[in-house]
């Protein structure tokens, strides 16, 4: 083997290994966007071959099972592998545009600010609480002593419609939650049901809108990070 075949070789497995283990979000957009996969299959892609017209990548279709699919290198065949990081980052940029998603991605998670913003999250677990028991609204009960002390009347109405108010907070909480999901951990890539995607997705059910904030300042700081590098 020469030793041009050899760098050519060894340049492919860098490519190969560098996508597969810091950029497999940027394959399952290729395979989506190019390819029209469900983002289920997608979601499992590995690059296996690269040559200078086109991409060979491995998905799993069951435990046992894989499917490959080639996706060529656009908009033209690449003059020599070193095209490649230009050519797959255009790539990468035109498949976010085109399935909806940000080029700011937000894999990081920022906990609750202050005093307020912790109050509420205290405060939307013990509404759950208290509404999931008619007998917390109950003579003697201590919610009912010493934080509804003042009006017998809010208790009586709490505890005869506890369930109701139950049923409201959860389809609430649960609506502002899917709407976190799709508006914005999908947009900005944040690996899906991974712990940094838990972590907004229960942040959010507890919070609301302070959730919303904290992601939205969170991408404004990796946008800001990146026109520092440009």
């Amino acid at each position: 083997m020469s030793s041009t075949t050899a760098d050519a070789a060894a340049a492919k497995q860098r490519i190969i290994s560098h996508m597969n283990s810091d950029h497999s979000s940027s394959l399952s957009d290729y395979l989506q966007f190019y390819a029209k996969l469900p983002e289920s299959l997608a979601s499992t892609a590995e690059l296996v071959d690269i040559s200078l017209t086109k991409m060979t990548i491995s998905t799993r279709t069951s435990s046992t099972g894989t499917t490959t699919t080639y996706i060529p290198i656009r908009p033209t065949p690449m003059e020599s592998l070193s095209d490649a990081e230009v050519r797959l980052v255009t790539m990468a940029y035109e498949a976010m545009d085109g399935l909806g998603k940000s080029r700011y991605i937000v894999d990081f998670y920022v906990p609750p600010k202050g005093l307020v913003q912790w109050a509420t999250s205290f405060g939307v677990c013990f509404g759950f609480y208290a509404f999931s028991f008619a007998s917390n609204f109950a003579k003697g009960a201590f919610i009912r002593e010493y934080i509804l002390f003042f009006s017998s009347a809010l208790a009586d109405f709490l505890h005869k419609w506890h369930l109701t108010g139950l049923i409201l907070m959860l389809i609430i909480h649960f609506v502002e939650t899917l709407h976190m999901m799709k508006s914005r951990l999908r947009k900005h890539g944040t690996p899906r049901m991974g712990r940094v995607w838990w972590m907004w997705v229960i942040g959010t059910f507890c919070e609301g809108i302070f959730s919303f904030r904290r992601f939205d300042q969170a991408v404004a700081s990796v946008k800001a990070k990146q026109s520092k590098r440009r």
